[in-house]
């Protein structure tokens, strides 16, 4: 990996990328991509060594290689083989554990999408844009004495995965680019950005008028290149603007997040809820674009936390006897998720009907199809020695 890394390292130097972060990178993803997914494997299988009910666990190295490079890039998916081979062994291990009987679940939370930096497009960090256009529009330059301060040195700057090393205790710490004195220095600034991914919260230290803010949130999209910027409205609405006017939502979800989004009646709800969130910020900015190539507001090349269909997007791979969801919708979520895993452990809420098969509940409602079966179960001990009613059961199921 640090081979791999070092040939990485080249690359990006040939490509005129910034030189500290590609050297920090090599360090970077040999401590999550390997010494941390080891981590992460070795800790799972002692679980399972110890029995215990539920083990969950998260695999990071896709994740941090698709930031660094985009979700389609060699580098990432190398980063699944790894993942794919720690996968098998805690399959193995729950597969023969003595102490119980699992499923293993596999899921993504989440997909990504790739993403232009906002930075390498116009040439400013998204967090100086705004307190540049702020202090213009309030015809005062003394409002913001922090804009000459160096690039990328604040956690909206650089995005998530350079704080990812910090988990393996105070020495990785040194990896990340990000200094803990840094996050406190806009506290006493008249404005505040927080950005993660395509997706950034606007803090603004004095209360401006209704007309003020629509007119400040414009000069967000046509001065600041800012794909989507939103405002919270009463009613349960929200005000957007991008390049091709203004609009509300949810009725113009189409014109704002475009027509082909295959979730738009979901992004619009998730989005005016975040915008109406009582820590969400005075504006909320998106760097979704339906048309063309999303902007990530950090140093990134990959992006999730947006509304983009990548982002958006996930997969599940399950046992054949976990329950169907009882929505009508095409998809999973990560509630439908847990709900049938409580199912199944019998732990549902007490609102929540008991875990059951689907494929029972059709057969049990079927008037015309009768089934008759015999097995022999030996006892219900397999060919490997073991006993196990909950494995017969799932045979015949």
């Amino acid at each position: 990996e640090i081979f791999l890394g070092l040939i990485d390292f080249l690359k990006g130097v040939w490509k005129k990328e910034n030189l500290w972060i590609e050297f920090k990178f090599i360090f970077l993803r040999v401590s999550i991509c390997i010494i941390l997914r080891e981590l992460i494997m070795l800790g799972a299988r002692i679980d399972i060594a110890r029995g215990l009910p539920i083990i969950h666990l998260n695999f990071f190295g896709y994740d941090e290689h698709a930031h660094h490079r985009g979700p389609s890039s060699m580098d990432a998916h190398k980063a699944l083989k790894g993942i794919d081979q720690a996968i098998e062994r805690i399959y193995k291990s729950a597969l023969h554990s003595s102490r119980r009987q699992y499923d293993v679940w596999i899921y993504s939370d989440h997909g990504q999408d790739d993403v232009a930096s906002y930075h390498a497009v116009h040439g400013s960090t998204v967090s100086k844009m705004v307190k540049k256009i702020y202090a213009d529009f309030q015809s005062d330059k003394d409002l913001d004495t922090n804009l000459e301060r160096l690039d990328f040195n604040t956690s909206e700057d650089v995005g998530v995965q350079f704080t990812r090393a910090s988990y393996l205790g105070s020495w990785f710490e040194k990896l990340s680019i990000i200094k803990k004195e840094d996050l406190t220095i806009f506290k006493d600034s008249d404005v505040f950005v927080s950005a993660i991914g395509p997706t950034a919260q606007v803090y603004l230290k004095n209360q401006l008028t209704s007309a003020e803010k629509r007119e400040l949130a414009q000069n967000f999209v046509h001065q600041g290149h800012i794909p989507i910027v939103m405002l919270p409205e009463e009613n349960g609405k929200v005000r957007a603007w991008n390049k091709e006017g203004e609009f509300v939502l949810p009725e113009n979800t189409s014109e704002v997040f475009g027509s082909h989004h295959p979730y738009l009646k979901e992004i619009s709800k998730d989005m005016i809820e975040l915008c109406h969130h009582e820590q969400a910020g005075d504006f909320t900015l998106c760097g979704w674009i339906p048309n063309g190539k999303p902007i990530s507001f950090p140093l990134e090349y990959g992006a999730h936390a947006g509304p983009g269909i990548g982002e958006t997007d996930a997969f599940a791979i399950l046992p054949s006897d976990v329950f169907s969801p009882s929505t009508n919708e095409a998809y999973l979520t990560t509630k439908d998720l847990r709900q049938a895993a409580l199912r199944f452990l019998n732990r549902a809420d007490d609102a929540e009907e008991p875990y059951s098969h689907s494929l029972s509940n059709k057969i049990i409602h079927s008037k015309t199809t009768f089934r008759l079966m015999t097995y022999n179960v030996h006892s219900c001990i397999g060919i490997d020695g073991k006993l196990s009613f909950e494995r017969i059961a799932r045979v015949i199921a």
